[in-house]
């Protein structure tokens, strides 16, 4: 592993798992450990190396996301593209969501953006962040989407109006990281 801090970790639809590290992604299959790593003589590799979160589409690519930008990553080539979007250049990347219709949604430091599965930008839904940062992205069980932003709460879409419904506030800091659901639906 190129480094001993694993913030981010990924089973993809094969099973592979994956280590999103401070210092490169990583592939584990059971044999040696494959090492995705950004190169200052190489630009068809990663935008950097601090990886942030990790994602898989429906035609099973992988959407790398690092402290500068979104890279894709075909897993059957291993040939990695930068996602050439004028909003996410240079972002920090705080985390990537798949819907099961093909959408991807990407939090960034300061901004909510939907990308179409051909990965045209949807829309930007700059008014949900006007202050903090995504935390997380979670579709729970019966595919509502929400969102959890830094100091500013929970939200959850609401696919009619193309909108994101505030709940009530969730500690003193108002300030959820994940969001799991149980077996019982909690």
């Amino acid at each position: 592993m190129p480094s001993n801090s694993v913030p981010r970790v990924f089973q993809d639809k094969e099973g592979f798992m994956w280590f999103g590290t401070l210092d490169g992604l990583c592939r584990y299959d059971g044999y040696p450990v494959l090492v995705f790593r950004s190169d200052s003589n190489n630009s068809n590799l990663l935008t950097n190396n601090d990886i942030t979160c990790i994602a898989e589409d429906s035609t099973s690519h992988l959407w790398i996301g690092t402290k500068k930008g979104i890279n894709i990553l075909n897993k059957a080539t291993y040939k990695i593209k930068h996602l050439d979007s004028e909003e996410l250049h240079g972002q920090e990347i705080r985390d990537i969501h798949v819907t099961p219709d093909g959408d991807i949604w990407v939090g960034t430091i300061n901004r909510l953006y939907r990308y179409n599965a051909d990965y045209s930008l949807r829309k930007d839904y700059k008014e949900l962040l006007v202050w903090n940062a995504i935390n997380d992205i979670y579709e729970d069980k019966e595919n509502n989407l929400w969102g959890m932003i830094w100091e500013n709460g929970l939200f959850r879409y609401n696919p009619e109006q193309d909108n994101f419904t505030k709940f009530h506030k969730i500690g003193n800091g108002d300030n959820p990281f994940k969001m799991y659901q149980d077996h019982k639906n909690n």
